[in-house]
């Protein structure tokens, strides 16, 4: 199994700038160049955390958790599998 992790800054639709904990894990080769790509693409624009997340599971076809606070929630995303 391959994990990677890093921290993504991407801007809430309700204006406050939100910080992520990001971890991306699957049982092949994903080039962080790749990642980081798909990353860039989707935090030009405002996005949500659930969408987000969503989104980079969907194309890097791997399992995605994304961790950030909201005011006074911590809020863990997930949306994929190892095996996708």
């Amino acid at each position: 199994m391959n994990k990677h992790k890093t921290t993504i800054t991407a801007t809430c639709p309700h204006g406050p700038v939100d910080v992520y904990e990001a971890e991306f894990e699957t049982d092949r080769l994903i080039p962080v160049e790749v990642i980081q790509a798909a990353i860039d693409s989707f935090t030009k624009s405002p996005v949500y955390q659930e969408s987000l997340t969503c989104q980079l599971s969907k194309c890097l076809l791997c399992r995605v958790t994304l961790k950030g606070t909201h005011g006074a929630f911590e809020t863990v995303t997930s949306e994929g599998s190892l095996y996708c």
